[in-house]
C-alpha cells in the first residue's frame, strides 16, 4: 500500500511537472498580434495594416506574400534602426537637423490628429445605415460658380425672370470643367460633394434651381435635371466600410471647418479699410490664373506699390500685425496658376486668412501643449529613425568601383549589353488595302521598291532614303514580326495593317544582335554593376545582423490576418500576356 502510494505521488508530481514545462513552452510563443522581431523590435497587425494599407489583391496567395514581404522589409529596417543606434547615428548633426526642420508640420499635424481625426475616428452604425438608404437616390444636376453674392443674386434674378441656365452657366460660371456643358455635373449621390451645395441640391425636384447658395468654392445657383434610384449601389454589408470612411471623412471637414472658424474668431484680425482698398486696386490689375497654367507662360508682374503705402499697416491680430510689403511678401510665394480672383473685401478677407492660418495654427498648437503631447512626440521619433536609417542604409550599399571591375563585368555579361536583332527593310505605307496589294504586285514583277517609296509611301521622315527602316522588336514590331518570316530580297506577301494604313515591307538585310563597345555603354554598365554590389552588400549585411541581433517571422500569425473566404470560389487573375 505504502509503495502504491509513493508511485501515485511521483505520477502526479510528473504530471505536473510536463504541465509546467508546456505552460512555459506556451508562454514562449509569439503573441498572436506579433507578425515578426528582430533585435528587441517586434511588428503587429495595426503596423502590418498601415504599411499595407487598404488594397485589393488577386488571391489569397498574392495577399499572404505582399503581407509577407511587408514584415519582411519592416523587420530588415528594425535591424537596421538597432545597428544605427548602437553607433550614435542618433546625435548626428544631420539627423538632428532633419528632426529640426520638420518640427512646425509635425506640430500641425500633431495638432490634426487630436483635434481632427480623434474626434471623426468613430461613426455609428446608425448614421451609416441612414447614410445608405440616403443613396439609394442619385441626382443630376447643374450649377453656375460665381465669386460673389451680388453677381449670384443677379443671375437668380435673370433665371426668374425666364433666362437660360446653360447660357448663364457658360457666361459666368468660374467653373471652367462645366461652364463648357451648362454647369453640368452628372449623376451623383449624397456625400459625394460639399455639405451645403449637397443640402440644397437634394431638397428641390427636378426643374427647379436653387437660391445662391455659399460654399468653400464660392457662391453657387444650383438646378436639379433628374432623379433616379442608384443604379450601382451594392447590399449595405458591400458598402458598408465604403460610406464609414466617406462618414468619416465628411465628419472631419466639418471639424476642420469649425475649429478654423474658431480660429478665426480668436485672431480677431482686424483690417485697415485704406490698406484694403489699396491691395485690391493692385489685385484686380492681375491676369486671371488660367493664363499662366499654359507651358512657358510668362511670370506676370506682381502688385506695384508705392514706398508709402508699403509701409501702411494692413491688418493686425492676436498676436501679430502685416503691413502691405509683409503681406505683398507672402503673396509673391504663391504660384501665379494658383491664385484667386479678389474683386472685393470679402475674397481678400479670406485669402489674409488663409495665408495667416500655418502662423496662427502654430500659435494655438503651442497654447494648447500640442508640443509636449504623445502625437507630436512620436512624429519626431519617427522623423529621427526615419533619416538614421536612410543614413545607415547608405553606409552599408557604399561601393567602391574602378574602372577595372566595370571592364571586367563587360566582358562576363556582354550577352546584357548587345544590340537588338535588327531588320534592314524598305517600307511603303498607303492608305488602303487595295493600294498596297497593287505594290506588293508590282515589285514581285520587278519594280525597284525604292522608287516605289520615294513616290508612294506616306511617311514622310524616310521618303527621301526610300522607305528605308530599321526595324526592331521594340521599334515598329508588328512590321518586325512581319519581316521575321521572310528572307532577304523577298517581300512580304500580304498588306501590314499598321497605325491606321496599310504597310508593304521588302527586307534588305537581317543583323543578328551584336555587343555593343564597351565605350558606347561603359555608363550603363558602371551603372548595373554599382546595384548588384549594393545589392549584395545589403543582402550579407542583412544576414550578419540577422544572426547578432535575432530575426524571426512568424508566417502563421500573418496568415492568420487574412480572411480566407472572401476568395472561396475564385480562380487567381493571372498577369495577361501581348497575345491575349
Amino acid at each position: 500500500m505504502k509503495k502504491g502510494g509513493m508511485m501515485m505521488r511521483h505520477s502526479v508530481k510528473l504530471v505536473l511537472v510536463v504541465l509546467a514545462v508546456a505552460v512555459l513552452i506556451a508562454g514562449c510563443g509569439p503573441k498572436p498580434n506579433v507578425l515578426g522581431k528582430a533585435g528587441k523590435y517586434q511588428i503587429t497587425v495595426e503596423d502590418l495594416d498601415k504599411l499595407v494599407g487598404p488594397r485589393v489583391f488577386r488571391s489569397y496567395e498574392d495577399e499572404l506574400n505582399v503581407k509577407k514581404q511587408a514584415v519582411q522589409r519592416a523587420l530588415e529596417e528594425k535591424l537596421i534602426l538597432t545597428a544605427a543606434y548602437n553607433e550614435g547615428y542618433d546625435t548626428l548633426p544631420e539627423v538632428k537637423q532633419f528632426v529640426e526642420s520638420n518640427k512646425k508640420s509635425r506640430l500641425l499635424q500633431a495638432l490634426y490628429d487630436i483635434e481632427i481625426v480623434k474626434n471623426a475616428k468613430d461613426i455609428p452604425e446608425s448614421e451609416v445605415k441612414s447614410a445608405y438608404e440616403m443613396m439609394k437616390e442619385e441626382i443630376n444636376a447643374a450649377h453656375i460658380l460665381v465669386d460673389s453674392k451680388e453677381l449670384a443674386d443677379s443671375i437668380y434674378k435673370m433665371l426668374k425672370n425666364g433666362a437660360s441656365f446653360e447660357e448663364l452657366a457658360a457666361k459666368y460660371s468660374l467653373d471652367r470643367g462645366t461652364k463648357d456643358r451648362g454647369g453640368d455635373l452628372g449623376w451623383f449621390t449624397a456625400f459625394t460633394m460639399d455639405p451645403d451645395f449637397e443640402k440644397a441640391a437634394f431638397a428641390l425636384n427636378p426643374g427647379q434651381f436653387s437660391e445662391p447658395v455659399k460654399t468653400r468654392f464660392g457662391w453657387h445657383i444650383i438646378m436639379v435635371k433628374g432623379k433616379r434610384k442608384n443604379p450601382n449601389l451594392k447590399t449595405f454589408e458591400e458598402e458598408k466600410e465604403r460610406i464609414t470612411d466617406l462618414l468619416r471623412r465628411k465628419k472631419q471637414r466639418e471639424l476642420v471647418d469649425k475649429f478654423l472658424e474658431n480660429l478665426k474668431n480668436e485672431a480677431n484680425i482686424q483690417f485697415n479699410p485704406d490698406a484694403v482698398k489699396i491691395v485690391l486696386r493692385e489685385l484686380s490689375t492681375l491676369p486671371p490664373p488660367e493664363k499662366y497654367m499654359q507651358p512657358n507662360a510668362p511670370q506676370p508682374k506682381g502688385p506695384q506699390y508705392t514706398d508709402e503705402e508699403k509701409s501702411m499697416k494692413l491688418c493686425t491680430w492676436k498676436g501679430g500685425s502685416w503691413t502691405i510689403a509683409q503681406f505683398d511678401s507672402a503673396f509673391n510665394t504663391i504660384p501665379p496658376f494658383r491664385r484667386g480672383k479678389y474683386t472685393n473685401e470679402e475674397q481678400l478677407k479670406d485669402l489674409i486668412f488663409a495665408m495667416l492660418q500655418p502662423t496662427l495654427l502654430e500659435q494655438k498648437a503651442l497654447e494648447m501643449g500640442v508640443d509636449k503631447s504623445e502625437e507630436y512626440n512620436d512624429y519626431l521619433k519617427r522623423d529621427l529613425e526615419r533619416r538614421m536609417i536612410d543614413i545607415y542604409k547608405r553606409k552599408i550599399m557604399d561601393v567602391n568601383i574602378t574602372d577595372e571591375m566595370v571592364r571586367k563585368y563587360y566582358e562576363e555579361n556582354k550577352d546584357s549589353f548587345m544590340t537588338p536583332a535588327t531588320i534592314k527593310a524598305i517600307e511603303i505605307q498607303v492608305a488602303t488595302e487595295d493600294e498596297a496589294k497593287k505594290l506588293i504586285d508590282r515589285i514581285k514583277k520587278g519594280e525597284d521598291a525604292k522608287e516605289l517609296a520615294k513616290k508612294y509611301t506616306l511617311r514622310t521622315y524616310v521618303k527621301d532614303r526610300g522607305g528605308e527602316l530599321e526595324l526592331t522588336e521594340r521599334r515598329y514590331p508588328e512590321l518586325y514580326r512581319a519581316a521575321q518570316q521572310i528572307n532577304p530580297g523577298d517581300v512580304y506577301p500580304v498588306p501590314i495593317p499598321f497605325q491606321g494604313k496599310y504597310s508593304v515591307i521588302k527586307v534588305i538585310e537581317k543583323i543578328p544582335p551584336q555587343p555593343r563597345p564597351f565605350e558606347r555603354v561603359a555608363r550603363i554598365v558602371r551603372s548595373r554593376l554599382r546595384v548588384k554590389l549594393r545589392n549584395k552588400a545589403y543582402k550579407d549585411w542583412i544576414e550578419k545582423a540577422k544572426k547578432k541581433y535575432g530575426f524571426k517571422i512568424y508566417e502563421k500569425n500573418i496568415a492568420k490576418t487574412i480572411d480566407k473566404s472572401k476568395y472561396e470560389g475564385k480562380e487567381e487573375e493571372k498577369p495577361k500576356t501581348p497575345a491575349s
